[in-house]
């Protein structure tokens, strides 16, 4: 009974997120994220309908859907990196790439065990594609956040929020998976619930910080000047300069 109250609660949740991202116009300040969210929001629709009309499909449908939201978390970390770091091109590419390469390096490590097997793509390796990828994806946005800090890079309310909930997400997700890892079978009573209370936990707070827009302080803004005024101004000092050194001669 208890995960069924969550996984409904979680739908109403994504649903009120959704509509709120269209009447408040967030949808283009936030694309990917937004799109995320419709994506699992469907993802709960699809597993839902299945699980009560046909449970025999559930498991293949559950596997299917669960590797796709885990390609689709992974462009959130990039929007992540490219609004928290968006006064930084340069280190914003930086940062790309490198999620670019750890997370082609994750997958490619997984494939390559999958070609090994003689099974080929199995639960088990999705499994293991999800614990690694949400690995990487904890250490970028670690990094982001001690960027931001270190350099004092001014950031919304509302990425701070989005943020911390999806960091806070990973976080439980991670050690979710962990945990099952390491007990199997024994520890599934508790993992079933586990990893969409960290979820539930999520959309709240995406709900109480996206429920109105707060924009990011900007940056000090200086104004482009000509060469002449430039010019002129530095003229005008060296001949203060110049009338203050004579007036101390003899």
């Amino acid at each position: 009974m208890l995960d069924y109250s969550i996984w409904l609660a979680a739908i109403i949740l994504e649903l009120l997120l959704i509509w709120r991202s269209v009447s408040g116009d967030y949808f283009r300040r936030y694309p990917v994220f937004y799109s995320y969210i419709s994506f699992v929001f469907l993802q709960s629709l699809v597993r839902f309908t299945v699980y009560r009309l046909q449970p025999d499909w559930y498991r293949s449908v559950y596997w299917f859907t669960e590797f796709v939201a885990i390609i689709a978390g992974c462009s959130v970390v990039f929007e992540f990196c490219q609004l928290g770091l968006r006064g930084y091109p340069g280190v914003a590419k930086l940062a790309r790439a490198g999620l670019l390469a750890g997370f082609l390096f994750t997958f490619s490590k997984v494939l390559f065990t999958a070609r090994q097997g003689a099974d080929g793509w199995t639960p088990a390796l999705t499994f293991l594609l999800e614990r690694d990828l949400r690995f990487v994806q904890i250490a970028a946005m670690s990094i982001l956040v001690a960027i931001v800090l270190v350099y004092r890079i001014p950031t919304g309310r509302n990425l701070k929020g989005i943020i911390l909930g999806y960091g806070l997400y990973l976080a439980l997700t991670v050690t979710n998976l962990t945990f099952l890892g390491v007990f199997g079978e024994k520890a599934q009573a508790v993992v079933v619930l586990i990893q969409p209370a960290s979820y539930l936990v999520a959309l709240v707070t995406w709900n109480v910080v996206l429920w109105s827009y707060a924009p990011a302080p900007g940056r000090i803004a200086f104004a482009p000047r000509k060469h002449s005024e430039i010019c002129e101004e530095t003229n005008e000092q060296l001949a203060q300069a110049k009338g203050a050194v004579e007036s101390f001669l003899p």
